[in-house]
């Protein structure tokens, strides 16, 4: 069974952990804007994708940590 994520907080920590690092000012509501390199959908979108969309997000989240933090 697929989760059905509605809220930032409803989110697993693997998600909301770096968001909070790489968006501190706007990480709740971030996760419901359009992403350019997720195709212009919301990382909500994408988490709510099922199997698929959650391994979307993380090699996305991947990406820019290691962009930005390493």
């Amino acid at each position: 069974m697929t989760a059905h994520y509605e809220t930032f907080d409803a989110l697993p920590e693997w998600v909301k952990t770096p968001v909070r690092r790489f968006r501190p000012e706007d990480a709740e509501t971030w996760v419901f804007a359009p992403v350019p390199a997720l195709g212009n959908e919301s990382l909500m979108k994408v988490m709510n994708a099922g199997e698929e969309g959650e391994v979307r997000i993380r090699a996305y989240l991947n990406t820019v940590m290691g962009y930005f933090f390493e």
